[in-house]
């Protein structure tokens, strides 16, 4: 005795969990018989039914076998029952007889319908890759059924990276390729990134079977672990620091000013200002500091500088974990 469950009148969910027979829709037949354990059904309420004996669909039927590739090593759901208004059916098993296109073997293989895989799930473990017909039969559990003929791609795959080096604040990217055995770009598959700093990213590959990863990492070097379906790849990531642009120009005062004011400017490798910044100016053996403002400038306050000539100086920016050390050279003249 099997235990099934009766929503309504007009709309009958039957589950047979020893032949695992399913109807959906109120015309369809079964051979066997149930018992209700209500007299009166009425509403949406919900009732158990049993039957006893051995199940049959006698209606219509369609086994359609599907066009569709799989990647080797992977289960791929094959076949799928309809009635003949299109409503989708199971039964316990079917019959799938596949034979490779290339030598025209043949292989008879029983599928159960899995709740989980939601069909009838096929692995293709152990199957050469390759391009395969699919056909078969509901083992009898299932009258004028109409056999529709798909095919099966088994493919494998080739995941590859080839790093980046890039220079800190560039929009450098990781490039991934994902491609089959055959070369043919993969899209819209999902590619799971791992970096040495922790970060996860999942990325998908487009049109080209490339999937790009944008890196946006301090200098330093870093690993990347890529994986999809089995597959993994490691790949190498390089930032270098980046090397600013100071503008120094040369500059003339006159001696008799007490305070001379020279102006720098100080830009990072993409021609932003570097505001809150520290410059040093050396000229005439003396040091002066200043601080840049939010444009990138730094003035200098020169003072005790009086004698008349033409100086060397030199204008400098130490650097730090994001950019180099910077350092130019100009001429201060007094006259």
């Amino acid at each position: 005795m099997t235990n099934c469950q009766f929503t309504s009148s007009k709309n009958m969910e039957f589950i047979d969990y020893e032949n695992y027979a399913e109807i959906n829709g109120s015309n369809m037949k079964v051979f066997g018989e149930l018992f209700v354990d209500n007299n009166v059904m009425k509403g949406s309420n919900d009732y158990d039914i049993w039957y006893e004996g051995y199940s049959k669909l006698e209606f219509k039927t369609k086994l359609m076998f599907k066009t569709q590739t799989a990647i080797t090593n992977n289960a791929v759901n094959v076949a799928e029952l309809q009635d003949m208004n299109g409503n989708s059916i199971r039964i316990s098993q079917i019959n799938v007889i596949l034979t490779n296109k290339n030598d025209s073997t043949s292989a008879n293989i029983n599928l159960t319908y899995s709740t989980a895989a939601k069909g009838y799930s096929l692995s293709t473990a152990g199957l050469k890759l390759g391009e395969y017909t699919l056909s078969g039969s509901t083992l009898g559990l299932a009258t004028n059924c109409n056999v529709i003929d798909g095919n099966l791609k088994i493919i494998d795959i080739v995941l590859s990276s080839k790093g980046v080096t890039k220079v800190y604040g560039t929009s450098n990217k990781l490039i991934i390729n994902l491609v089959d055995n055959n070369g043919n770009a993969l899209a819209g598959e999902s590619i799971k990134v791992v970096l040495s700093n922790g970060v996860t990213k999942n990325i998908k590959t487009n049109s080209k079977g490339q999937a790009t990863l944008a890196i946006d990492l301090a200098p330093g070097q870093y690993s990347a672990k890529i994986s999809f379906n089995g597959k993994q790849a490691t790949s190498k990531i390089l930032v270098k620091r980046a090397t600013p642009k100071l503008v120094a120009a040369k500059k003339v005062f006159k001696r008799t000013l007490k305070i001379k004011q020279y102006t720098v400017t100080l830009k990072n490798n993409l021609g932003k200002a570097m505001k809150n910044t520290n410059v040093v100016l050396k000229v005439c053996g003396k040091t002066f500091k200043a601080k840049t403002n939010s444009k990138g400038q730094a003035t200098f306050k020169i003072t005790k500088l009086t004698k008349k000539g033409v100086f060397n100086a030199k204008v400098a920016y130490a650097g730090n974990k994001y950019y180099n050390a910077k350092t130019v050279s100009t001429k201060i003249t007094l006259r």
